[in-house]
């Protein structure tokens, strides 16, 4: 799934955060920037053909870099992004609305994740891999999917269900047989 990286550019970003144990001074924008490239290193070892695009915004949004599977170009632009005015969020998501239909159109679920310093617990949430076994027949070979099948909890059926370590492909259709 398309995910859109939405960071604030704006002057409060330049504060200073203050850390009982850090002996340099951290402002909020390193703070998200240093987020941005942890999730960056998440997704290569996990996820390395998931689309990202990272769109900055204050009083208005720019897009930074569109969807890409070069998450160097997005490290890369990260140091050299300029600070804004005043955060305005409405008009940053009215932006990212449109740039996420022009590429994606309504039928593609885009994630939107504004940089936060808790990006490691959502890489451990939302980006895990998912590795199985697929057997068609005498052929067999571990195979990843992503993103990673959810179990379908108890309350919507009488149990709860969650996908088998190992995939059996038991038999084809054809596209006539569909229509």
């Amino acid at each position: 799934m398309p995910t859109l990286l939405l960071l604030d550019v704006s002057l409060s970003m330049l504060r200073p955060v203050p850390l009982a144990d850090a002996t340099e001074s951290h402002t909020r924008h390193t703070i998200a920037s240093a987020a941005i490239n942890s999730f960056l290193d998440h997704l290569i070892v996990h996820a390395k053909l998931e689309y990202v695009a990272l769109v900055s915004f204050s009083s208005s949004y720019e897009v930074i870099v569109p969807f890409t599977r070069d998450y160097d170009s997005i490290r890369n632009k990260l140091p050299h992004l300029e600070e804004g005015d005043k955060t305005c969020i409405e008009n940053a998501l009215l932006g990212i609305n449109q740039v996420i239909l022009n590429e994606w159109g309504y039928q593609t679920p885009v994630q939107i994740i504004m940089a936060i310093a808790a990006m490691t617990r959502l890489c451990e949430q939302q980006y895990q891999e998912f590795w199985c076994s697929l057997k068609c027949g005498q052929l067999e070979s571990r195979v990843q999917l992503f993103p990673a099948p959810q179990p379908i909890p108890a309350e919507s059926l009488a149990e709860s269900h969650s996908v088998a370590p190992q995939i059996h492909v038991v038999g084809f259709v054809t596209q006539q047989e569909l229509g």
